[in-house]
């Protein structure tokens, strides 16, 4: 959450550089003057500031309209309309900006396994934390880790980093909450170089809109990233995206040899894999 303290002195600073663009770009004579001399400590009281800063960062604020009707009810001695239009772009470039990728949540310490558990797939492979990874051992077939405690059905991202440290098949089967369903991002998959989504309308990764073919190396780690939303899901390897799919009138789900990665879990089949850095962050809802 950003600070009511920060958010203000950030909108006042970004409405008086605004301020000088107005006066060289030749608008109206009314908003002439002295520009660094301007007062920007409107006439609010420390609750209404509050209320506004609060407003603008639980929202994310995408729809700059929206916060200037918010300063109309707020504000006694209403600023110029330009004015309030800045403090929305300061808001926003503080909300969806810099400071949103200080929003990831860990889900892993780098120590344990606190709140994850290890599925018992049948045949899993050896589980252990070294040198702040997790490391899977080969299965047969699956070896994997679940997530326990409550997570987002939708508008969030997750990302972590997977390495493929021996083995010729999927190193990173990430399975996450879809609503009320489930899907799985299979990186690797079907003889090692499969990516996709799995399943949508009982398609899995090897067979539908979402396939791609890549080549991965052993002993290195790519970054995974996925976002879901109420309409689509998207991912991305090593910044570059690899999913876009519409999910508007698709049917979700997973293969059946994964159940025991719900709601949250990811699986390597008869790999040694090995797992950092995972984080998610939810999502402002347009």
């Amino acid at each position: 959450m950003v600070s009511v303290s920060r958010f203000w002195a950030a909108a006042s600073a970004r409405a008086r550089e605004a301020a000088h663009y107005v006066l060289d770009s030749g608008h109206p004579r009314k908003l002439r003057g002295n520009a660094a001399s301007w007062p920007f400590s409107f006439t609010m009281s420390t609750r209404h500031r509050e209320r506004l800063a609060h407003v603008v960062c639980a929202c994310g604020f995408r729809k700059i309209t929206y916060l200037v009707n918010v300063m109309s009810t707020v504000i006694v001695n209403p600023v110029p309309r330009v004015f309030s239009f800045c403090i929305a772009i300061a808001a926003a470039s503080l909300v969806c900006g810099e400071e949103v990728k200080d929003q990831w949540t860990p889900l892993f310490d780098g120590k344990t396994l606190t709140r994850w558990k290890i599925p018992e797939f049948g045949g899993e492979g050896e589980v252990k934390i070294e040198d702040g990874t997790i490391q899977m051992g080969f299965g047969s077939s699956l070896t994997g880790i679940t997530y326990t405690k409550p997570f987002p059905t939708s508008n969030y991202e997750i990302r972590l980093e997977a390495m493929r440290v021996d083995g010729i098949d999927f190193f990173c089967a990430l399975t996450m909450p879809v609503k009320d369903s489930h899907c799985s991002f299979v990186v690797g998959g079907w003889g090692g170089a499969v990516v996709g989504i799995s399943s949508i309308d009982g398609k899995d990764a090897s067979e539908n809109d979402t396939t791609r073919y890549l080549q991965f190396k052993s002993e290195k780690w790519y970054a995974v990233r996925v976002r879901v939303t109420d309409d689509r899901i998207q991912a991305w390897l090593d910044d570059k995206q690899v999913v876009d799919q519409d999910i508007r009138g698709k049917k979700i789900s997973t293969r059946s040899e994964v159940d025991l990665s719900k709601p949250l879990g990811v699986c390597a089949w008869e790999t040694k894999a090995a797992l950092r850095k995972i984080e998610y962050r939810k999502l402002p809802v347009d």
